[in-house]
């Protein structure tokens, strides 16, 4: 008896191939437009940092007095100080983080003590507000300033957003290089601790990397 193995072509016909090249095709043009243009990024506006009137308080009980430093302007002396927004991140069409211009701060002064906050940055994931640490020309760079509470983007007239940060609390590292500086009693810190300072709101504009504003 004699057997007879016959083998099929293991070659995929022409006809099949076609549309699944299509899809292939079709899937890698869907993912290129998803990634779509470059993320766009924020290239200006405004800040305002205002201290709440617990802040102040806190603050004239210490005998420390603020003023506006370097690029910052005056909204309400000693409570609310204007900062230009120098840029910032843009991660999933959300607002990542927010850089004001490095030469804008606000000076506390008590006595021959005279200490500059400035460069800040608003870190939104993280949700703190770092900054430049300046206490008679002794600089510590990149500080974490404030616990941040609450952060809220909300839309505006294109190219603009708005966000709030708001619920300004020193960090503990803060808290005690501030408070070295300034002579402020260890028995009072605590209750310095619990104050909130207030909040931080910005009118940022956005654009993509290319250059075009953001719709």
């Amino acid at each position: 008896m004699q057997f007879h193995l016959t083998f099929r072509s293991s070659r995929v016909p022409r006809t099949l191939l076609r549309p699944r090249l299509t899809t292939l095709l079709s899937a890698a043009a869907l993912a290129w437009a998803a990634a779509g243009p470059a993320q766009a990024q924020v290239t200006g506006g405004q800040s305002i940092l205002t201290f709440s009137q617990d802040a102040v308080s806190t603050l004239t009980l210490i005998g420390v007095t603020v003023a506006a430093a370097g690029t910052a302007g005056t909204v309400t002396p000693g409570v609310a100080f204007s900062f230009p927004v120098a840029g910032g991140t843009v991660l999933d069409n959300q607002v990542a983080s927010v850089d004001t211009d490095p030469n804008a701060g606000v000076t506390l002064t008590r006595g021959s003590t005279v200490i500059t906050l400035y460069r800040f940055k608003l870190d939104v994931a993280a949700k703190r507000l770092r900054g430049d640490i300046n206490v008679n020309g002794s600089v510590s760079p990149g500080e974490d300033i404030y616990e941040v509470r609450s952060i809220v983007e909300t839309p505006a007239t294109p190219p603009w957003r708005d966000l709030a940060a708001t619920g300004l609390y020193l960090t503990p590292g803060a808290l005690k290089k501030l408070g070295d500086a300034l002579g402020v009693p260890e028995y009072l810190r605590p209750t310095v601790a619990q104050v909130d300072f207030g909040r931080l709101d910005g009118r940022l504009q956005l654009r993509s990397r290319e250059g075009a504003a953001q719709h």
